[in-house]
């Protein structure tokens, strides 16, 4: 598994997973509701890339991976994009988001497994 640690906030306070393995990291982000667990980040064994995903109110998120320390970032696009803005509670706050960055929780959780398991953006989705 690429990912080693995962922080997730629950009910205020940050938690943090150690050495998860699939279940874990499905079991976490069965979490991200938008309302106790509003952001889940997964980092590499250097902490110099991770992919963050936040919000989860409606069954909407917001996901990114960030490499070498945050000099390349990458955002995943929804190509089924509407013109709405989604107001998302991330990290606690209320934010708004534009329809193409906003991915509904289902397609999240296919990049996110993916990435935990390799390290590297899903085949198949748009990353920008």
């Amino acid at each position: 598994m690429y990912v080693k640690r995962v922080f997730y906030d629950d009910h205020g306070y940050t938690k943090e997973m150690n050495s998860p393995n699939c279940e874990d990291i499905r079991q976490v982000i069965n979490k991200l509701d938008g309302c106790t667990t509003t952001q889940i980040t997964f980092y590499d064994e250097t902490n110099d890339n991770h992919l963050c995903v936040g919000g989860g109110n409606n069954g909407i998120c917001n996901v990114y991976i960030s490499k070498d320390d945050g000099f390349i970032i990458k955002t995943l696009i929804n190509p089924n994009h509407d013109t709405n803005v989604y107001r998302l509670v991330v990290g606690g706050q209320w934010g708004d988001f534009e329809g193409n960055i906003c991915v509904p929780i289902k397609i999240a959780k296919k990049a996110i497994i993916y990435y935990c398991k390799t390290g590297k953006e899903c085949i198949g989705f748009i990353w920008e």
